[in-house]
């Protein structure tokens, strides 16, 4: 079966080689790590910066974004 994909504001918190600290409103300021290989940005990372991603809803999920 094939993975859900969702689209979600965020805000990029920290950036690593592998990795994006994320956060959105709803989560009260808890960040979530997301692994680059999971997501798909619109435009490039920027730190400090809410950009539109998209993930696997399981792997949204399962960090508590959704």
């Amino acid at each position: 079966m094939r993975p859900h994909a969702v689209e979600l504001l965020v805000m990029i918190c920290l950036e690593t080689d592998d990795a994006v600290l994320v956060t959105i409103e709803d989560t009260r300021g808890r960040g979530a790590w997301l692994p680059k290989s999971s997501c798909q940005f619109e435009e490039p990372i920027r730190v400090g910066r809410a950009q539109i991603i998209t993930t696997y809803e399981r792997l949204a999920i399962e960090k508590g974004l959704i």
